[in-house]
């Protein structure tokens, strides 16, 4: 598997940027607008922040396993089940 970013530290180093789809990108922003934003500079890619001091251990989680699975495919998520 190529090297690919599901995740890095934002550089205002408080928030964490993870990939996610943009059809759900929204929706999960507006669910939780108090933990998850975007800048303009990311509007046009499929990346979302995190405020990392909004978010606690099992949600963090949660966001980091799906950006991981979207990163190395649906394929490769099945076989390793």
């Amino acid at each position: 598997m190529k090297k690919k970013l599901f995740a890095r530290q934002h550089q205002d180093g408080e928030s964490l940027v993870i990939r996610v789809d943009f059809e759900e990108r929204e929706e999960m922003i507006v669910a939780a607008p108090e933990k998850l934003y975007i800048t303009d500079h990311y509007l046009n890619y499929p990346w979302m922040l995190v405020r990392m001091s909004k978010v606690n251990r099992d949600e963090l989680r949660d966001l980091l396993m799906g950006a991981w699975r979207r990163v190395i495919g649906k394929r490769r998520v099945e076989s390793l089940r």
